[in-house]
């Protein structure tokens, strides 16, 4: 059954509005914030740019959430030593549950401080131990090293579990966007590959049709935050010239000849999100395999909410639904 949930009605849902349409009036207006007109060299600079820690960037996207610690750490990757971020709750030491996050930003931006509040709000929430994997990003390296790398790190964390003070049997992957395309992704290749085993997997605005963007047919009504030519730009970058590759399981989950045996799935989503009909088709194909699977609609929540609470509210119950689902007291 579909949830629905918002901040409140009436006047809360017109704030929430109001906070949303000044937002993605303020982010079209930062340097280098337009991927559709940059070339590749201008999408590196950008996002070292624009993922740097400032104080605009901690009012919008959070702050640590107290009583959580970090330490960055790193481990050896297929093709690099690949940085991580490993949040830890207060309290005292105890294994916990663990959790594998994907950060979003289109295969092409995005870094470990760009998930800062949403990853230290969940280990908070969850008293998990969430691990963030700060993964290759296109244009400079495309598909499928963003796999290879997250892949490796879903191996690395369940065999270093106990290292982290984490249960390897109790093991979540999550991402947002692309993180969440990345998230889908590893679940089909672990049951393919007969292991890790992945209790659960919590896809929030996923990519999981690259097919639908790259087909010159479709058109969609464009939403804040992220339009149908940022989605085509982000997906050129990816794929690097590899057009038989937009139906490849890898890429675009939906096209997996096969998603039974996978790990339940809860799916978050926003009335306001290009991405949302594709998160509902991802549910029906889930179910139809057999798999368990929640969808959660926040009304009228645009792409990449959870990533902003400075200006999403409903980024706040939205990740207290998701800690409730990861510790199996949701629904």
């Amino acid at each position: 059954m579909d949830r629905r949930r918002t901040r409140g009605r009436g006047p809360q849902v017109a704030r929430t509005s109001w906070r949303v349409r000044l937002g993605s009036v303020l982010m079209t207006r930062l340097p280098g914030s337009d991927i559709t007109r940059m070339t590749a060299d201008q999408i590196t600079a950008a996002n070292r740019r624009l993922m740097r820690r400032r104080r605009f960037s901690g009012v919008v996207l959070g702050d640590l959430a107290p009583g959580v610690s970090y330490v960055d750490r790193a481990f050896a990757g297929p093709a690099h030593d690949v940085p991580i971020r490993v949040y830890t709750p207060a309290g005292p030491p105890r294994t916990r549950p663990l959790i594998l996050h994907i950060h979003g930003g289109g295969f092409c931006l995005g870094n470990l401080d760009m998930d800062l509040w949403l990853c230290s709000r969940l280990a908070a929430g969850a008293d998990a131990i969430v691990v963030s994997v700060d993964y290759r990003l296109a244009p400079q390296h495309p598909f499928p090293a963003a796999v290879d790398d997250c892949i490796a790190a879903l191996r690395w964390v369940h065999a270093h579990a106990a290292e982290l003070g984490a249960d390897p049997d109790d093991l979540t992957v999550i991402g947002e966007s692309a993180g969440g395309n990345l998230s889908a992704v590893l679940c089909l290749l672990a049951r393919d590959a007969g292991g890790p085993s992945i209790s659960r997997q919590i896809l929030i605005y996923p990519v999981v049709d690259a097919a639908f963007w790259t087909d010159p047919a479709n058109q969609v009504v464009d939403q804040p935050f992220l339009t149908q030519a940022q989605m085509k730009v982000f997906l050129r970058h990816y794929l690097a010239g590899q057009d038989d590759a937009v139906t490849d399981q890898r890429l675009s989950p939906l096209h997996a000849k096969d998603l039974s045996g996978l790990p339940p799935a809860y799916i978050v989503t926003g009335t306001a999100d290009v991405l949302e009909p594709e998160a509902i088709r991802y549910r029906d194909a889930l179910r139809a395999a057999g798999v368990p699977v929640q969808l959660v609609r926040y009304t009228g929540q645009p792409h990449g909410f959870l990533n902003t609470p400075g200006l999403c509210p409903a980024a706040h119950p939205a990740v207290d639904h998701i800690a409730a689902f990861q510790t199996h007291r949701y629904g």
